[in-house]
């Protein structure tokens, strides 16, 4: 007999119960896989609390999102799913990081320019220096530059459904500034929007609060592989 026979047998003679095992087999398609080495990480994918990786979002329990992984350097690109509605900087003055290549460079250049400011704050730098956890270190997380997002455009197909599955969508703060004119009344900053298709930067009031989340490298050696 077939497997499939002896099932049909055991249920037509009531040693088993049809809808418990599809019961059983719909909870076991639910269940988290993780995975087991490097090679397995994809872009997409949802680092969990105890530093487990899976394709799979449980909300909760999930504290950051691949957006690319570097196997030549043993690091991932993270974005933390911790997110904070706040300005690009309370007072609107002129930060010009347009140059500037490294979202972590460019991050701390505006904390700095804001110290030069009396009474002047730069919430969302800020908020992504400030930030730690057990994957990250303070100081170390930013935002990123425009030349450093369109870089993630060939893993949108990955990026694009699960930021959707976590609840982050609509734009958030770039660290790389808007062009902005000596005449102009108002100062605006750069906002990224994940599209299916494409990145899309638009310019939004410096003053009024959008979405940050820290973005962060993160070594393989800080991640738990080890199988369920």
């Amino acid at each position: 007999m077939t497997p499939q026979e002896v099932v049909i047998d055991w249920v037509a003679n009531g040693l088993v119960d049809l809808k418990e095992i599809q019961t059983a087999l719909a909870q076991r398609q639910k269940e988290t896989v993780f995975v087991t080495s490097f090679k397995e990480i994809e872009p997409g994918m949802f680092l969990y609390n105890d530093g487990k990786v899976s394709s799979t979002y449980t909300e909760g329990q999930c504290s950051a999102l691949v957006l690319a992984t570097y196997p030549d350097r043993e690091t991932m690109l993270m974005m933390c799913l911790h997110k904070a509605l706040l300005p690009f900087c309370s007072q609107g003055f002129d930060i010009d990081t347009v140059g500037l290549l490294s979202g972590l460079n460019a991050t701390h250049f505006i904390r700095q320019m804001a110290d030069d400011v009396p009474g002047a704050s730069v919430d969302a730098a800020q908020y992504c220096l400030d930030y730690n956890d057990a994957f990250v270190d303070k100081l170390q997380a930013f935002m990123l530059t425009v030349n450093e997002l369109k870089a993630l455009e060939p893993n949108l197909p990955q990026i694009v459904p699960a930021l959707r599955e976590a609840g982050a969508v609509g734009g958030f703060w770039l660290s790389t500034t808007a062009q902005i004119g000596q005449d102009a009344d108002t100062v605006s900053a750069n906002i990224a929007v994940f599209m299916p298709d494409r990145i899309a930067v638009q310019k939004e009031y410096a003053t009024v609060p959008q979405a940050v989340y820290p973005v962060y490298e993160l070594k393989f050696s800080k991640l738990n592989l080890k199988s369920k």
